[in-house]
């Protein structure tokens, strides 16, 4: 007997092809159209056909470009971390304090910007304050938080400012910090002064040098606790006399790491890599500013052969002179700084951090009441320093607010399952389900071929292609 395999390969193929669900593929082949409109179908499909791949084309590069959007969201909160403020003085030391004061005054008078200043170098003093080291010169001229600080309150209460204020050197010498320990921040849940740092300060600008700064006042720095604070090249002058009023609000930026660039052509590291602690010399948490920082700090230190009061103490080099200071030390790591800092150090961005927007309002302090009650209790000096010497700061939240800046991925799976499936159905109207009888049809394909291999490797003639002959079998 005779037993026939399914229909030919020519004829299954087109029963398939005038099933499936993209549009106009039907028309390309159907017998009751003339042979000139399925030509026109052909090209249509063939047309859209192109116009998809070019837009998928285009979509897959565009993918690779890991593009990103930024999201901005305002979040009301119940209480924010407060930061951590760095305070200043404007004068590098105070003269009044230091033994050989003529001759440091005269030695930063003559590296400052009236360096054409006649003065007489070879005077004693002169010569021996260009050899005075820098922790010599900082253990003279020691300012106290008892000195610096009249009166403290935080949230309204008088507080201690020996308890919340801590000595720190800056590349502007000794300075103050408020709330610098990360492990326990304080915080606020109430706006305006309720929730505000004030204190009144003062300073001596009977003990002020000259030098290339030439106002007098107080420098301050507000950041975040894991930041080194800049306060030579970022901060708030606030000036004797005056009372000032810096209002804050917080901004939180959280941003995606490789490979996505979120900064330009640069990418920002997750603040969790442990690859980021191997980069810090002297901190146990990572900080751009700081690894910055002690970068170039190494670099000045190697090429002066000498550490200033920002340096560890435990580094074996000897302090610096103020020679050494001024025309090695400053000079190089300025250099450093202001051109080559991004090619010899090894510091990248974090990808989460926060910021603080400032507003500031001035007033005069103190009036003449208030300058009375002051002198009264011991909280200024006398009156003919009282604006001169003196000022208040009060720092506060202006609302509740937290700003946050977040970088969110432009494609996600459903995004991209939308925008393919919505090409697909613009250009042919199919869908996943098409896709599935295409691939029905190539599977068929590849099983016509590998039938017709068989075939021929066993050596059965085309004519025989379509049936197979059995012999009858005697019961």
């Amino acid at each position: 007997m005779q037993i026939d395999e399914p229909p030919d390969s020519k004829s299954s193929f087109k029963t398939l092809f005038s099933e499936t669900t993209a549009h106009g593929c039907k028309n390309v082949i159907s017998p009751t159209r003339s042979v000139f409109t399925r030509l026109v179908w052909l090209l249509c499909v063939l047309g859209m056909t192109c116009g998809l791949s070019a837009n998928l084309y285009s979509l897959f590069k565009n993918y690779h470009t890991y593009p990103f959007q930024t999201v901005v969201k305002i979040e009301p909160r119940t209480k924010l971390d407060f930061p951590a403020i760095t305070l200043c003085d404007l004068s590098y030391v105070d003269t009044t304090k230091i033994n050989n004061s003529k001759g440091i005054f005269n030695f930063f008078l003559k590296n400052s910007f009236l360096k054409n200043l006649d003065l007489n170098e070879s005077d004693k003093t002169y010569r021996a304050a260009q050899k005075t080291t820098v922790d010599k010169l900082f253990n003279e001229s020691v300012t106290h938080v008892s000195e610096m600080f009249g009166l403290c309150l935080w949230k309204n209460q008088v507080i201690g400012c020996d308890n919340f204020w801590k000595p720190i050197f800056t590349d502007l010498g000794r300075c103050f910090a408020f709330n610098h320990n990360a492990s326990d921040k304080l915080s606020v849940d109430s706006t305006g002064t309720k929730g505000a740092l004030s204190f009144i300060a003062s300073i001596n600008q009977k003990g002020y040098l000259v030098s290339d700064n030439t106002a007098a006042g107080l420098k301050l720095n507000i950041h975040d606790q894991y930041q080194l604070p800049d306060v030579s090249n970022n901060g708030i002058i606030t000036s004797p006399g005056s009372s000032t009023l810096i209002g804050l609000r917080k901004e939180s930026y959280k941003f995606l790491p490789a490979p996505f660039k979120a900064y330009g052509d640069s990418y920002c590291v997750a603040n969790d890599d442990p690859a980021l602690l191997s980069k810090m010399k002297y901190s146990s948490v990572y900080n751009r500013e700081t690894c910055i920082r002690e970068c170039l700090g190494e670099i000045t230190v190697n090429n002066c052969s000498c550490k200033s009061v920002t340096e560890p103490e435990s580094l074996p080099l000897p302090y610096c002179t103020l020679e050494e200071l001024v025309h090695c030390y400053r000079p190089t790591l300025g250099l450093y700084y202001s051109n080559n800092h991004f090619k010899v150090c090894d510091c990248p961005r974090v990808c989460v951090f926060n910021k603080y927007k400032t507003r500031i309002s001035m007033g005069m302090f103190p009036s003449t009441n208030a300058m009375k009650e002051l002198v009264k209790n011991n909280i200024i000096a006398g009156k003919e320093v009282g604006r001169t010497n003196f000022l208040d700061i009060t720092i506060f939240y202006e609302d509740l607010l937290l700003e946050e800046v977040r970088h969110v991925p432009e494609y996600s799976t459903l995004s991209i399952l939308g925008t393919v499936g919505g090409q697909m159905g613009l250009f042919l109207g199919a869908s996943v389900i098409t896709l599935a009888e295409f691939f029905e049809m190539f599977l068929w394909s590849v099983w016509l071929s590998v039938g017709k291999i068989h075939q021929r490797l066993q050596g059965v003639g085309p004519s025989n292609s379509n049936t197979l002959n059995v012999k009858s079998i005697k019961s």
